[in-house]
């Protein structure tokens, strides 16, 4: 689910850390985020604001974990973008 409240968008993804690749689904309207580092020491949620930094095209500043830093599902919050355009290059 991706929605927008004030100049955030917020984005709600499921992780599989320790993939065999990096890629992105979104799968009836909810994203999945597939990557390689382990969910140790964090390295897992490097990789997702990494790998969301290059796809959306912004600073890796702008992307936080509002929560569920220990989950593998996580609600995101990206400022300085518009939902649209979120959708547009996530293809939900």
């Amino acid at each position: 689910m991706i929605w927008q409240k004030d100049d955030k968008v917020f984005i709600e993804i499921r992780v599989q850390p320790s993939a065999s690749r990096e890629r992105i689904e979104c799968l009836d309207g909810k994203l999945k985020v597939w990557v390689k580092a382990p969910p140790k020491d964090n390295k897992a949620n490097h990789a997702l604001v990494d790998l969301l930094s290059k796809i959306l095209g912004v600073k890796k500043s702008s992307i936080k974990i509002e929560r569920g830093l220990k989950d593998r599902n996580k609600l995101i919050s990206v400022s300085g973008i518009s939902e649209k355009y979120i959708r547009d290059r996530l293809g939900c």
